[in-house]
């Protein structure tokens, strides 16, 4: 998992804060490392390692003392359940029907948790990543999310993780949050100094 280094927080921080010179709107970035909650499934994949583990070892060798084969299972279960969450092998195993919804839906109540509803002119973007599910998300207020169609901001989100795998982490964020910019600047020009009433400094949870 890609982790962004203090220098990397800074030039995101720096291309908010110069993007928003240049026009009224607000934007905001979120990361997080995980959307949804897969422990039940890691859970279910660890029970059933410890059982096939203490299953062969019953069949294959001389062991078949019970009190043994349960502390057997019980470490085989640990381990996987351990290896599984701890790499992100569990995310990978959960179809995207379920990984794109939990994180989509993540997305969104950011965007709420965060007050981008809440500036004057309704013109602040969310930029949102989630590393386990591999998912990004640009989410524009209402005010400006009508001055261009869906496609806009699903090439963005795209192009971002395009970006993400060809360069790096940080500079995906700066050229989405470069490409957000430009689009409050042609429908929402500065008219005097930007209330940034929303934080420039990228947002970490989970």
């Amino acid at each position: 998992m890609v982790k962004l280094t203090p220098q990397d927080k800074e030039l995101i921080t720096r291309a908010i804060e110069q993007a928003e010179q240049n026009s009224s709107g607000e934007i905001v970035t979120a990361i997080t490392e995980q959307s949804g909650d897969w422990r039940a499934l890691s859970l279910a994949i660890a029970v059933a390692v410890g059982f096939m583990l203490s299953l062969s070892i019953w069949y294959f060798t001389a062991i078949h003392s019970y009190l043994l084969l349960c502390i057997i299972q019980l470490a085989g279960l640990i381990t996987a359940d351990f290896l599984l969450l701890e790499t992100g092998l569990v995310t990978r195993l959960v179809p995207q029907s379920l990984r794109i919804p939990a994180a989509a839906r993540n997305a969104h109540a950011q965007f709420f948790e965060r007050g981008l509803h809440t500036t004057p002119n309704r013109a602040a973007i969310l930029i949102f990543f989630s590393h386990a599910e591999e998912y990004a998300e640009i989410i524009p207020d209402i005010g400006i999310r009508t001055k261009e169609p869906d496609s806009i901001w699903q090439d963005i989100a795209y192009q971002f993780m395009n970006d993400k795998r060809q360069t790096s982490l940080s500079n995906a964020f700066v050229k989405a949050i470069n490409h957000c910019a430009a689009i409050q600047q042609k429908h929402f020009p500065t008219a005097g100094r930007n209330a940034n009433t929303l934080p420039n400094h990228i947002i970490e949870f989970g």
